[in-house]
């Protein structure tokens, strides 16, 4: 082969095919009269003061001790139902519940509110970590997604993010293993109107917070706690 053969077979190698040179780089910015006319005036909360759709709160409390999952259930039911929930409004729809008790544990949870009546229970869409902890965090939130996409679920319930993103130790408290499981979080709340809401274990020692403690919060915060409160100045918009 002869230098200049060799010179164009080489050219040709590192010139993209026109396949790829043909494809049009799409134009990801919007106006802002395009993001205002795409988006509601008002936040579309699924439980006012609570949850949003297309946002992600987080509940945290002492394990066994704070009333997480009462709270929950009681959530739960104001939104199957369409009732009110601590005297705020929600939006009536269905629920996805990733739960990391057992099925007898969470059924007696589910019978003290009265979440099992027919009319209702139907709605509700469970997924116990024991019957996905084989999946992987990526596989189980492609089936929470498709699930809350094809129920039209107004709330998807992650209890607790740790125990189904598969966090040891202080990776909970890492803030790099933690937005790392957020961020799947992040593309449900942004790709379908959800309200999304993780729940967190409180560390298990008693007393004020630390300040690793006030950091891990405001690393977190930083991401995606959803400061849903009137009293923090949205007043219901």
């Amino acid at each position: 082969m002869t230098k200049s053969a060799r010179s164009s077979c080489q050219r040709s190698s590192q010139e993209p095919s026109s396949t790829e040179s043909d494809q049009p780089i799409p134009n990801l910015f919007k106006t802002a009269q395009e993001i205002a006319e795409m988006t509601p005036e008002n936040t579309a909360w699924v439980v006012k003061g609570f949850a949003a759709e297309h946002s992600i709160t987080e509940l945290t409390g002492h394990a066994k001790e704070a009333g997480k999952t009462s709270f929950l259930m009681g959530m739960v039911h104001s939104v199957l139902t369409g009732g009110s929930f601590l005297d705020q409004p929600t939006s009536q729809g269905s629920v996805v519940y990733l739960t990391e008790e057992k099925a007898p544990t969470f059924r007696a949870a589910l019978q003290r509110a009265d979440l099992l009546t027919p009319d209702i229970a139907a709605d509700l869409h469970v997924m116990t970590y024991w019957d996905a902890a084989h999946l992987g965090w990526e596989e189980i939130c492609k089936q929470a997604e498709r699930q809350c996409d094809v129920t039209s679920a107004k709330l998807l319930i992650v209890d607790t993010l740790s125990q189904f993103a598969g966090f040891s130790g202080e990776q909970e408290n890492n803030s790099g293993d933690a937005n790392a499981s957020l961020l799947r979080l992040q593309q449900i709340a942004h790709e379908l109107p959800v309200a999304i809401v993780i729940v967190r274990h409180d560390r298990k020692s008693g007393g004020v917070d630390t300040p690793d403690d006030l950091k891990r919060v405001a690393r977190l915060s930083r991401r995606m706690r959803l400061m849903a409160n009137d009293r923090y100045g949205l007043q219901g918009k």
